[in-house]
């Protein structure tokens, strides 16, 4: 009974200090996330694509709620800017209710929109809430998880109708790091003989900030990233036409050297129908290396002040100053490649590659058109004779051949190309230009 008694005082003073603990951190917690919030809010105001046209933060001791107004631009000229007002309804923790059940979080927010355009349809902005559900929750370890979630839904109208299939994700920022995944099961739309399809769409995220600032539009990552999607189809029965996609993806990679950027796009498909002809293994392999992280920087800062309009002060002063950030580009001789491009016939496979680099000596900063002289092209590509024979084009690749620029071998066409210095040469023969 001793030991009993000394067990259930523990577990009373345990229980109050957790109820204690439960009752007091909640002001804290809320206290530091003001701040945080605050900051976040100051760093989004340095994108030169997005201004703060009201900031208001209110809390109690459980709860808070932070309304936020932006403009972003549209760099459309007949709409420049569109407002958003963000409401963010907030709890303070250390303990949350989220979709999973009771979860230890120092915060919890759920998210809703306005958009100030629609004032005389709020029936959009309506429908536009019940169908997008944003959420967040800071855990304890200071990770900030994003849940996106959108409803299915349709639209019919007399002669055609509209199916929005749902869509799910999940993005957490941990430190300098964003990883994620966000799943759309596609849509459908009919009408009119014409039917078009998009199934599963699934994007991934995994990328860590080396320079600049999440929210302010000059933030450099490295990391990986990928967009797939299951099938894509497009069938116009009035004319016959229809094209079919299945499994196309886009998957990128950026790392870091010397303070230099190398990306890595590859594209790709399984398969491609088209006018009765398929083609399989599509593929499309671009590598962009030594790019000075400071001017790409500079370049992303710059782009956000285009206005759409190409006569405007503003943007003719964005180009202005792209001049020296691109000659400082060119310092670390960037390099472009195809490393690949590619694809499967039923004749065989037709494949081709190039690179790309400047001479920065050649280039004069007051001459832009002195960079077409300045560049070094190298290029090849092979392909079987009989594809372009299916389509008609035998004419004109004999005349190619006859010009020396095709080289035709026992049913396999080929060149190689060459530029430098301003000449230009095809299988070894000088272009006039």
């Amino acid at each position: 009974m001793f030991y009993k008694g000394i067990i259930m005082k523990k577990a009373t003073i345990g229980a109050a200090i957790a109820i204690t603990g439960c009752l007091i951190l909640p002001n804290f917690v809320g206290n530091s996330f003001q701040t945080y919030h605050q900051n976040t809010i100051a760093s989004i105001e340095k994108n030169p694509a997005i201004a703060v046209k009201d900031y208001q933060f209110t809390r109690d001791w459980f709860s808070g709620e932070a309304v936020t107004t932006l403009s972003i631009a549209t760099q459309a000229p007949e709409m420049p800017t569109v407002d958003l007002v963000l409401t963010e309804s907030l709890t303070f923790g250390p303990v949350n209710i989220t979709t999973s059940g009771l979860q230890l979080s120092l915060v919890k927010s759920k998210a809703s929109f306005d958009i100030p355009l629609f004032a005389a349809q709020p029936q959009i902005v309506e429908q536009l809430n019940q169908n997008i559900k944003i959420s967040s929750v800071l855990s304890w370890l200071g990770n900030y998880s994003t849940r996106l979630e959108t409803l299915a839904f349709d639209i019919d109208e007399v002669d055609q109708s509209v199916n929005i299939r749902p869509s799910l994700g999940e993005f957490t920022l941990s430190g300098d790091t964003l990883t994620g995944e966000y799943i759309w099961q596609g849509l459908s739309i009919k009408g009119q003989g014409k039917a078009l399809e998009v199934l599963p769409l699934t994007f991934k995220l995994d990328q860590t900030l080396i320079a600049g600032d999440m929210y302010s539009g000059d933030a450099v990552s490295i990391g990986d990233f990928s967009v797939s999607v299951e099938r894509f189809s497009f069938d116009n029965k009035a004319n016959g036409q229809s094209v079919a996609i299945n499994n196309m993806y886009i998957e990128g990679n950026t790392s870091e050297h010397d303070d230099l950027l190398d990306l890595t796009l590859t594209y790709g498909a399984d398969e491609i129908t088209a006018m009765d002809k398929k083609v399989t293994e599509s593929n499309l392999v671009v590598a962009i290396r030594n790019l000075d992280i400071k001017a790409i920087q500079a370049l992303n800062r710059a782009s956000q002040s285009f206005n759409g309009d190409p006569q405007s002060v503003a943007t003719q002063q964005a180009l202005a100053s792209l001049i020296p950030t691109a000659m400082a580009m060119l310092d670390h001789s960037p390099e472009i490649a195809i490393e690949e491009f590619s694809v499967v016939t039923e004749h065989g496979k037709l494949a081709s590659k190039a690179k790309l680099d400047i001479n920065k000596d050649l280039v004069d900063i007051n001459n832009p058109m002195s960079v077409i002289a300045a560049m070094n092209l190298e290029a090849d590509g092979a392909g079987p004779e009989a594809f372009f024979q299916q389509l008609g084009l035998s004419p004109m690749i004999d005349g190619y051949v006859q010009q020396g620029l095709i080289t035709k071998d026992e049913g396999k066409l080929s060149f190689t190309a060459s530029f430098a210095q301003g000449q230009l040469k095809i299988n070894d023969k000088v272009m006039p230009l």
